[in-house]
């Protein structure tokens, strides 16, 4: 009797080559991470589209855990590069992968909890508002009040093209569905007036 069980014995025969694959998984959740922060451009020209005087801020240097590029009006603003309330994609780099549904990017209304003195209550506020919207799919948490996750189909490495128009479609109807929405919470919850 072998204390082996088929899995055992799976990994054993299979060692090596699954070894080499796995120092295969850090260089490939790089480049999905890379191709994200690349898309900023296409995203500061939606924006423009939808509204020319629509500001992007982006947050996708090294140092952050959830790279971001946040989509919001100039006066949603609590600091310098600190929008209070944003249309945002974002994404987990530690654990990206563009086509795992735990893993891939999210397109949402997103709270600056950590840096808005009310944001955790803006937050809540927008949840209730935003109810009837979480359909299909959509999820909360306590940053996004409403936002998908979006997974790019079997084989994007080869054309990511359709996938980065699904990342740009959602954010636009996210846009349309919601800013009324959100203009309206914010007349109710002011803003405090942005430091410098």
């Amino acid at each position: 009797m072998t204390p082996f069980d088929p899995r055992n014995c799976f990994y054993l025969e299979h060692r090596a080559r699954i070894e080499e694959w796995t120092t295969l998984e850090q260089p490939a959740r790089a480049a999905c991470d890379a191709w994200l922060a690349s898309l900023e451009p296409r995203f500061r020209e939606l924006a423009h589209e939808i509204d020319p005087s629509l500001v992007v801020t982006a947050r996708t240097s090294s140092s952050d855990r959830w790279p971001k590029i946040l989509v919001h009006r100039a006066d949603w603003m609590i600091a310098p590069s600190y929008p209070e309330v944003s249309i945002a994609l974002e994404w987990y780099r530690a654990t990206l992968t563009l086509d795992a549904r735990d893993r891939a990017p999210y397109v949402g209304v997103r709270v600056c909890n950590d840096h808005a003195p009310h944001g955790p209550t803006l937050s809540a506020r927008l949840k209730d508002r935003l109810a009837t919207l979480r359909i299909n799919g959509r999820l909360t948490s306590d940053y996004f009040p409403l936002y998908s996750r979006l997974c790019a189909a079997p084989g994007y490495w080869n054309d990511p093209e359709p996938y980065a128009g699904v990342l740009l479609d959602t954010l636009r109807t996210t846009w349309s569905t919601c800013v009324e929405h959100i203009d309206a919470q914010l007349a109710a919850t002011p803003l405090p007036t942005p430091s410098t």
